[in-house]
């Protein structure tokens, strides 16, 4: 099982001037309480899911096209399954 601390969109302006919800960032570790997933993307504590449930969660929040952004404490294999679907991924160092 993974702690899965948050998943947030990082926010940035298109060239029409119009914002778009730009790349996903994933965030690990147990932070605050333990919660369902609807309370941890309210940003009300983390939650546990295993690999492909997170990968299953990814797919169903956001298109191919947005990049995801994996912070640190990220479980091995997890960027593997999401470049095998398809998506863009970026390890973040801090």
């Amino acid at each position: 099982m993974i702690e899965v601390a948050s998943i947030t969109y990082g926010c940035q302006w298109d060239g029409s001037g119009h914002v778009k919800a730009w790349p996903m960032r994933i965030s690990f570790g147990a932070q605050g309480p333990e919660a369902t997933v609807d309370q941890m993307l309210e940003g009300q504590g983390y939650t546990m899911l295993l690999i492909d449930q997170l990968v299953e969660l990814v797919s169903g929040m956001t298109p191919m096209e947005t990049p995801i952004q994996l912070g640190l404490g990220r479980p091995p294999g997890l960027a593997r399954k999401l470049l095998e679907r398809g998506f863009y991924v970026e390890l973040l160092q801090h």
